[in-house]
């Protein structure tokens, strides 16, 4: 439970208490609907700088998440979003896994940063410059 805690550093901090490197970058203010819509499409069909690719055996509640979220008013549905969670509806399934996503997608478009690794490969995550 948060309660008044931000959420970005319970995040860093739970993380970090893992054993994680945690590089946390501001990706600035949020892209309308549209625009980052269109941003993800082409990141799925290879068309941008960056693609992100998702591990299908292992993200099961991302996958449900971006697949279930619908569209209302022109932007995502989140009015199930404070909805007790049930066993037909879990947390990890709502729009929630989706939002971090999105938020993803755009730190990696928006802040690349890329390593070269021991065997000459160039691998590119976000963050720093």
């Amino acid at each position: 439970m948060l309660h008044n805690d931000d959420f970005h550093a319970t995040i860093v901090k739970a993380l970090k208490k893992k054993g994680w490197y945690v590089n946390d970058v501001c990706v600035g203010k949020q892209m309308n609907h549209i625009e980052k819509q269109a941003l993800i499409n082409r990141m799925f069909m290879g068309r941008v700088n960056h693609q992100v690719l998702i591990n299908c055996d292992n993200n099961w509640d991302l996958l449900i998440s971006i697949e279930t979220t619908d569209v209302y008013m022109g932007k995502k549905d989140k009015r199930g979003e404070k909805l007790v969670e049930t066993e037909d509806d879990w947390l990890e399934n709502r729009i929630d896994g989706s939002d971090a996503f999105d938020t993803l997608c755009i730190g990696v478009e928006k802040s690349p940063k890329f390593q070269m690794r021991m065997s000459g490969a160039v691998t590119s995550s976000f963050g720093g410059h």
